[in-house]
């Protein structure tokens, strides 16, 4: 049972790295959207407010989307963790 323990450990290790580089490029894309629309919408006098407010509600709820998501998977990395160190013991 150590064995097959240490070899999930060692698979959960890998998922939870190409998790993080995954997540890691889904910042790097959001915050170059962030940065292309707000270079457009402050240069962008044609652009009516209303759609200038959708943009702001639309950063907000992104960063939250991406930090939520973040965190749940960070709690399930913790939950499978402790499942593997309970019943290594």
């Amino acid at each position: 049972m150590i064995k097959e323990t240490f070899i999930l450990k060692e698979i959960v290790e890998a998922q939870k790295l190409a998790f993080q580089s995954l997540f890691a490029g889904s910042l790097m894309l959001q915050a170059s959207t962030i940065r292309l629309f707000d270079a457009m919408h402050h240069v962008a006098a044609w652009l009516p407010d209303e759609s200038k407010r959708q943009f702001e509600e639309w950063k907000k709820v992104s960063v939250k989307g991406l930090n939520d998501y973040k965190a749940a998977m960070d709690d399930s990395y913790k939950l499978i963790d402790s499942y593997l160190d309970s019943s290594h013991s």
